[in-house]
C-alpha cells in the first residue's frame, strides 16, 4: 500500500496539478506527458505496489494462507472484489497516464505473470486441502489479467477487465461450496472424503459448474476473458500463449481431480467413520442454493450473451486509452523491437 501511495503522490507532484481527479490528470498528462525515464520510475511504484496486493508472483504467499484462515464470507468477498482493485488502478491509473514507462516493464510484468499460472498453478496441483486448492487456484488465475495487462491493448485489458468480473463469481462459489463440502464432511482434506455425490447431487452438480468455469469452459464468462487474453498475448509476444495456455491445462488437472476424488471416489474409512458417528449429509438448502444458484446464473449469463458487459467494457477501455492514442505508437515500437 505504500510503494501505491508513493507512486500517486509522485504522479500528483510531478504534474503541478493541485489535483488527483482521474479525468484531469489523464487530459493533462495526455497534452504535458512526463517524461519517459521519470514515468518509468513511477510506473515501477504502482506496478508492485498493486501488483502485491493481487498476489502478483512472486509477492503471492501471503493470499492462499489469508484466504484459508479467514472466514468464508472473508474470503469470498477478498478474493472475488477486494483483490481486483490492485488491477483496477492499474488498468485507470497507472497504464493510461504512464504509457511510455510502462513500455519497459510489461515483459517483466508478463514473466512475472507466468509465474503466477506455471509455477503457483503447479503448487495448486500439489494441495491436499480443499480451501488451499481454492485459494491457490485464485492466485494463479490473477496472472492471466496480468498478462491482458501487459499487451497494453483494448483487446487484452477488455479481457483482463471481463476476467476479473467472470473470476470474482466463480471464485467466490467455490469458496462457498468448498465449506459447504466442510461442513457436511468434518474436512478440507480432499483424501479424507470420498462418494458425496450421490448422497448431494445438487453440491455435484454446482461444484463441478463451478469448476467448469474456472477451467474457461465455453458457456461460462471466464472463456472470453481468457480468450480475449490469449488473443493479445499472440500480438505481444506469440510463445508466451503456449505458456499461458498449459494454466488450461493444470486448471483442469487439479479442479476435475477435486471433483474425483470428492464426489466419486470411494468413500474412504475416515468419511464412512465420520457418517457412523452420527454426522447426516445433506445436499444443499434452500439458503445455500440461493447465493450459489446466482453466482452461477451470473457466470452463464455472461458465457451464453458476453455482449451484456462486454460492450460497455470495450467502451470504456477505449475512453480511457483514446487519449494516450499518439503514444501507444511509440510503446509499441518499444515492445516489438529489439536493440540490435
Amino acid at each position: 500500500a505504500m510503494l501505491s501511495l508513493f507512486g500517486l503522490i509522485w504522479i500528483y507532484s510531478e504534474s503541478g496539478q493541485a489535483s488527483f481527479d482521474l479525468i484531469h490528470l489523464k487530459n493533462y498528462i495526455a497534452a504535458h506527458p512526463l517524461s519517459e525515464t521519470l514515468q518509468r520510475n513511477i510506473f515501477g511504484f504502482l506496478l508492485f505496489g498493486f501488483g502485491i496486493l493481487v498476489s502478483l508472483f512472486p509477492f503471492h504467499s501471503w493470499a492462499p494462507r489469508g484466504y484459508a484462515a479467514a472466514p468464508t464470507s472473508a474470503a469470498m468477498l477478498h478474493a472475488g472484489v477486494l483483490k481486483k482493485f490492485g488491477l483496477y488502478g492499474l488498468i485507470q491509473i497507472a497504464a493510461p497516464l504512464l504509457s511510455l514507462g510502462a513500455g519497459d516493464w510489461v515483459t517483466l510484468l508478463a514473466w512475472l505473470a507466468l509465474g503466477n499460472i506455471v509455477i503457483i498453478g503447479c503448487i495448486t496441483m500439489a494441495q491436499r486441502n480443499l480451501k488451499q486448492m481454492v485459494a491457490y487456484s485464485s492466485v494463479m488465475h490473477m496472472g492471466f489479467a496480468f498478462l491482458g495487462i501487459a499487451s497494453l491493448s483494448v483487446v487484452g485489458i477488455g479481457g483482463a477487465v471481463m476476467l476479473m468480473f467472470a473470476h470474482g463469481l466463480s471464485i467466490a462459489l467455490l469458496f462457498m461450496l468448498a465449506t459447504c463440502i466442510h461442513n457436511r464432511c468434518g474436512s478440507y482434506d480432499m483424501y479424507a472424503i470420498g462418494g458425496l455425490g450421490p448422497k448431494a447431487p445438487v453440491l455435484t452438480l454446482t461444484f463441478v459448474a463451478a469448476i467448469m468455469a474456472s477451467i474457461g469452459l465455453p458457456g461460462f464468462a471466464n472463456f472470453w476473458g481468457e480468450l480475449s487474453i490469449f488473443v493479445s498475448l499472440w500480438a505481444f509476444e506469440p510463445w508466451m500463449v503456449i505458456a499461458a495456455v498449459s494454466g488450461i491445462v493444470i486448471s483442469a488437472v487439479y479442479g476435475l481431480r477435486a471433483v474425483a476424488r470428492i464426489f466419486f471416489g470411494a468413500p474412504t474409512e475416515k468419511f464412512n467413520r465420520h457418517i457412523e458417528a452420527g454426522a447426516t449429509v445433506r445436499d444443499l438448502n434452500f439458503m445455500e442454493r440461493i447465493p450459489a444458484f446466482l453466482l452461477l446464473g451470473a457466470l452463464l449469463v455472461v458465457g451464453f450473451w458476453p455482449q451484456s458487459i462486454s460492450l460497455w467494457v470495450n467502451k470504456s477501455v477505449e475512453a480511457i486509452y483514446q487519449k494516450s492514442e499518439p503514444r501507444t505508437a511509440e510503446v509499441d515500437l518499444k515492445i516489438h523491437t529489439r536493440d540490435l
